[in-house]
């Protein structure tokens, strides 16, 4: 008989750990286990927590359905003991005929073998009948775990829980896969119970309460779990804690199965009791050290929140942690408790209070944790009051909403009888008493995306990365892996608990996998008995504090996950509000929901709400994809959807009524629109999903000008073909011709010249159809601009002089300024400068005449490019300076690039390379951003421009000029620009 001896996992519990040395006896097969073998072995399945299936530490091969993978888990359960194949496609196809069921299993065996590759033969097929997996060709957890509980020894049944990481394949609902998950979870909970009486009937009663408390974390309504628990804990002198824990059995079955403890429960309880010897008054300083949690890992980050809390726990007696489900304010308020403690008399005491459920109880709780006796008929509060006297101590109240009540009385209760106590409490809403400081927990920062994976760092990629070398701790991502990581990290809000739980996903899930769950859904399970119960999930966490809400904080917080983005008070009340939900209850609910941290308010001056107003809401991801859920079980989305288009579509209508996007006001517009771009993206795709070609048509037509202006030519271009492609009948004819006139201008402002013929052809002829002469004038600038691109000039100058025409008899002032411009740069390629220096100013004195900035700053750089062309370098300079300024505060950011490109022109010419180099740095910059392209320039001169620079500064220093331009925003890179003059 071989032995082999393995070191297993550390394991905490009440501020000890202990390492145990295993002897495995491999002719018994537990040294088979994934986690012993997985190295040596190439084919490994893991069932526990979720599945997944990897060939020496890669996932397997693609399969195109998952039912291929589940057909091998499935073979895997029956630890080798061959299954019929009609009971394999009747169990996984339930709801397909017979003859379906069987093909489909022949086509996932095909497709299981070829993703396995070399071992495929690890499913043995015995005629036509049967299939098997060969136990001695696959390692696998429930195998493992199935042999450690059979022997039964301490040290096999340590493997088992360790082995257990969650509930056996908790994706698959079907009868075949629920079967033996019940089976193995309560295998798990009886293994727990039996190392608790192990480790008692050694002497070990410290580690026995932590495996009996993992009993309890796993099986609430476990009595017996709970009846050794207190029994341990009595017989380690902790006998008040020992009631504790029978009178939260008590509030559990009384809230939950409406029952009492059973007889032989409370008989123990009231043994304990009796028997129970008197405490005396605190421990003196030098050793009231106090009694706070020692989490089993390192915190990351944080360091500048627990030096403020601390500071304000000196300055103030109450203050109380915000903060929504999972951000970490227990956390932080045990980091601060470690941090203060040295200095702290009387020491600090952590009481947890997310297991009691009756607020008679909050005192007993304080007091149970302080290891003080209640006394008969006296209130908790005075005795608690009386022992602590005037020392100097720190209580912290941890999990504080769902009793914020009396959570109140008692501090008020202890901060008025004792005069040097000070309280740290955590809630997801304030206490509301008076001289309480509150204080926000912010998730942890997230990643800044870009080209470098120093781009990708922050406290949230921090805790993910060591929460994965807690178990690989050579692990070295590559640079996509970190790109990938860092996404996840962004998509969670850098909320800790659903970092966490995602990194648990990850030692099983490759990091590509993780981010397509993440997409759908929040990271699921947690290792149990590393968390609480109801912070096992994310979705657990947040389902407390929904539970917490009334029926319509619970409405208007699911109405709310309509918005994408956030929302300013104006969107909400129009959206939110019904018969059911006045605007007035809206606003007061919404505060309500702020307060309790589901709902965060931003001030600031960056931040500018749809109504011009400084302030904005918005829900953190995970919570509004759960509002969201809820929304959705109601049956409320498709109504709300429809309610936040409207709202959208009237927004956006009342912008370009009053041609905002046209005044000086373009560039606080463009600010709004950007910051409600979500919410566009929004209400358009609704008119989409229902088919509202309309609404479509009229929404592309108003956000076109912000698309094609702002930085988002492409998508803008998308947009508008998509609509043009859902044009029906009943879409007026107005409308129609605005789309393909928009469409026309958007492939010109792209370059795409055959794509801008076409449509504006399409609009001319249109136009003429329905008698839409307005439009006409219009339509021949933008065709004379599509048949410039295409380098058909005369059609293109025709087409501009009979628009001029069209435009000077109606007086068409801001439609003229533009085509004077467009005719302007014809002359200026045919090399007649005078000609276009007359049009350009013409142009200039009607854009100050109807205050059309952006077209001001179009015509000053086209003037620039004459005094350029005539060597008048110093007033082309200082002409394309002035442009350049224009479009900087007007926010013109598709115009940014060629402006730019002519400055470092101009600078060459005056032999100032250096700055010229620094300039087209800039320029790559526009054009990566925006999407544009070099308006009035061509290829050649754009190459010819980079190789003089390179020649002039050298190809390193242009390159690192580059990269440094490259993480700038263009509105930065614009103003870099133009303080190079100075």
């Amino acid at each position: 008989m071989r032995e082999m001896y393995i070191k297993m996992y550390m394991v905490a519990g009440h501020g000890r750990t202990w390492t145990a040395i295993v002897k495995m006896d491999t002719a018994q097969g537990i040294g088979n286990s994934h986690h012993i073998a997985a190295a040596a072995e190439p084919l490994q399945l893991r069932l526990f927590g979720g599945l997944c299936a990897q060939i020496r530490g890669e996932p397997v091969g693609r399969l195109n359905s998952r039912k291929s993978l589940w057909l091998l888990a499935m073979l895997v359960l029956k630890s080798g003991e061959p299954i019929s194949r009609g009971h394999a496609a009747g169990s996984l196809w339930p709801d397909s005929p017979d003859s379906t069921a069987l093909h489909n299993l022949r086509q996932s065996l095909a497709e299981l073998r070829r993703a396995l590759g070399e071992h495929g033969s690890a499913i043995a097929t015995e005629g036509n009948r049967l299939i098997s997996i060969r136990t001695d060709a696959v390692t696998s957890d429930v195998m493992a775990f199935d042999r450690a509980i059979a022997n039964g020894a301490r040290e096999a049944l340590e493997l088992a829980v360790t082995t257990y990481a969650g509930p056996l394949l908790p994706e698959v609902q079907e009868p075949w896969a629920s079967e033996p998950r019940a089976a193995r979870e309560n295998a798990y909970v009886a293994a727990l119970e039996q190392l608790g009486r192990y480790y008692r009937n050694s002497g070990d009663h410290r580690g026995a309460e932590h495996w009996w408390r993992l009993a309890i974390q796993a099986d609430p309504y476990r009595e017996s779990a709970y009846r050794e628990l207190m029994q341990c804990l009595a017989d380690d002198g902790n006998r008040a804690t020992a009631a504790q824990v029978y009178r939260d059995l008590r509030t559990l079955l009384a809230r939950d199965l409406r029952t009492e403890p059973g007889d032989e429960t409370r008989a123990l309880y009231r043994e304990i009791r009796n028997e129970r010897p008197s405490r005396g008054p605190l421990a003196p300083p030098a050793q009231a050290q106090g009694r706070v949690p020692r989490p089993l890992t390192a915190l990351i980050g944080r360091k500048q929140e627990i030096s403020e809390v601390c500071a304000l726990l000196t300055q103030s007696r109450l203050v109380t942690l915000t903060g929504p489900g999972g951000v970490g304010k227990t956390r932080l308020a045990m980091a601060v408790s470690e941090a203060m403690g040295p200095s702290t008399e009387g020491g600090i005491w952590f009481v947890d209070l997310t297991s009691i459920q009756n607020g008679e109880f909050v005192d007993q709780a304080i007091a149970t944790s302080m290891n003080f006796d209640e006394e008969p008929r006296r209130p908790a509060a005075e005795t608690i009051a009386e022992k602590i006297g005037n020392r100097h101590v720190a209580i912290v109240l941890d999990n504080c909403e769902h009793l914020l009540e009396w959570c109140a009385i008692s501090a008020e209760a202890l901060l008025a009888r004792c005069e040097n106590v000070h309280i740290l409490a955590t809630s997801r809403q304030s206490l509301g008493l008076e001289g309480e400081v509150t204080v926000l927990v912010p998730p942890l920062s997230v990643p800044s995306f870009g080209s470098e994976p120093e781009d990708y760092a922050s406290e949230a990629v921090d805790l993910f990365m060591a929460r994965v070398r807690q178990v690989a701790p050579h692990w070295v991502p590559t640079r996509a892996a970190m790109k990938t990581i860092g996404e996840i990290c962004f998509k969670l809000d850098g909320i800790p608990l659903a970092i966490e739980l995602a990194a648990a996903a990850a030692r099983a899930i490759p990091v590509e996998e993780l981010h397509q769950r993440v997409e759908v859904s929040f990271p699921t399970q947690a290792r149990r008995g590393s968390v609480s119960p109801r912070h096992q999930t994310l979705r657990a966490s947040i389902e407390w504090s929904w539970d917490l809400l009334t029926l319509t904080e619970q409405t208007l917080l699911a109405r709310l996950s309509i918005f994408a983005g956030g929302w300013s008070l104006a969107a909400a009340v129009a959206v939110a509000s019904d018969s059911h939900l006045e605007p007035s209850e809206v606003i007061d609910l919404l505060c309500s929901l702020t307060d309790k941290s589901l709902v965060i308010f931003e001030l600031g001056s960056t931040v500018r709400a749809s109504n011009g107003s400084e302030g904005r809401y918005r829900l953190l991801e995970t919570i509004r994809r759960f509002a969201a859920g809820k929304l959705a079980e109601v049956g409320d989305t498709d109504r709300l959807r429809t309610k936040h288009r409207d709202y959208f579509l009237g927004w956006s209508e009342s912008i370009d009524t009053r041609q905002l996007l046209r005044s000086k006001e373009q560039a606080v517009w463009f600010a709004r629109m950007e910051t409600e771009h979500d919410n566009l993206r929004s209400a358009l795709d609704w008119c989409v999903e229902t088919a509202d070609a309309v609404a479509e048509a009229k929404m592309a037509g108003n956000l076109s000008r912000f698309w094609d202006t702002h930085g988002h030519l492409r998508e803008g271009r998308d947009r508008v073909a998509g609509a043009l492609s859902r044009v029906t009948d009943d879409v007026p004819a107005v409308l129609a011709q605005r789309l393909l006139a928009v469409g026309a201008w958007m492939a010109c402002v792209a370059q795409d010249g055959r794509s801008a013929i076409d449509l504006s052809l399409r609009a001319i002829e249109f136009g003429k159809k329905h008698q839409l002469v307005d439009g006409m004038p219009g339509m021949l600038n933008f065709l004379g601009c599509a048949y410039k691109e295409v380098g058909r000039r005369d059609d293109a100058r025709a087409s501009f002089e009979e628009a001029v025409a069209l435009m000077r008899d109606e007086h068409l002032v801001s439609s003229l300024a533009a085509t004077l411009n467009n005719l302007a740069m014809l002359h200026i390629e045919d090399g007649d400068l005078d000609a276009a220096r007359k049009c350009l100013e013409e142009g200039v004195r009607n854009c100050e005449e109807v205050n059309l900035h952006q077209l001001h700053a179009v015509a000053l750089g086209n003037l620039a490019t004459i005094a350029y062309r005539t060597q008048e370098y110093d007033e082309a300079l200082v002409l394309s300076q002035r442009s350049l300024q224009l479009f900087l505060e007007i926010e013109a950011w598709v115009d940014v690039p060629s402006s730019l490109f002519q400055l470092a022109l101009i600078y060459g010419a005056k032999n100032d390379w250096q700055r010229a180099g620094q300039v087209m740095a800039f320029v790559r910059t526009g054009l990566d951003t925006v999407g544009s392209v070099l308006e009035g320039f061509s290829e050649a001169e754009f190459v010819a421009a980079i190789e003089s620079i390179e020649r002039e500064v050298g190809q390193s220093a242009f390159a690192a000029a580059c990269k440094d331009a490259a993480r700038q925003p263009i509105a930065d890179a614009v103003r870099c620009a133009l303080e190079l003059a100075h």
